[in-house]
């Protein structure tokens, strides 16, 4: 799948770890300007990250206690990843926030109760697993589902340390 993607950033590549937005700087260095991007994160350290980078943040499954502590504004909250492509094409298409069904607009309660972050000790071998929210590549999720239609995109892998991201694309 390596082939398929424009762009990994590991901690390799970066100068801090996030909260730092030092990923966006690499990503800059090979896309350009990024008036397009949202950054797609199930914890505040996204959030924040996102903020100082000055890229709209979309909460999955946040920690409302956490969003609010840090003072984060998140574009909406999503409950379920597989959504996230539709929320895009209304997004670029201007539709309201409201009418995007399964993510709930900023502001908006319900849904799922939030989830913790999904770094944690068990990820990496859950991910390999392709079970357990570290698994992108697992059966119903948005990444297995491009892979298998065929309809692969550009996509950034960025997550917290032990999220087994680097080893999604192999």
């Amino acid at each position: 799948m390596v082939p398929a993607l424009d762009l990994v950033v590991t901690r390799d590549e970066m100068r801090a770890l996030k909260p730092d937005p030092d990923g966006w700087r690499v990503i800059a260095a090979h896309f350009g300007a990024h008036q397009d991007a949202v950054v797609v994160g199930d914890s505040w350290v996204d959030g924040v990250a996102a903020t100082a980078a000055g890229i709209p943040f979309v909460a999955y499954r946040p920690n409302e206690a956490d969003i609010a502590r840090w003072k984060l504004e998140p574009v909406a909250r999503l409950d379920d990843l597989a959504a996230l492509p539709a929320w895009l094409r209304r997004r670029a298409n201007g539709e309201p926030e409201e009418r995007h069904g399964a993510v709930r607009a900023a502001g908006q309660r319900g849904g799922t109760p939030p989830a913790g972050p999904l770094a944690d000790p068990h990820a990496a071998a859950r991910a390999r697993r392709g079970r357990g929210p570290g698994a992108p590549a697992g059966a119903g999720r948005i990444l297995r589902a491009s892979i298998e239609s065929g309809e692969l995109h550009s996509m950034i892998l960025w997550g917290p340390p032990g999220s087994a991201r680097p080893r999604w694309p192999r």
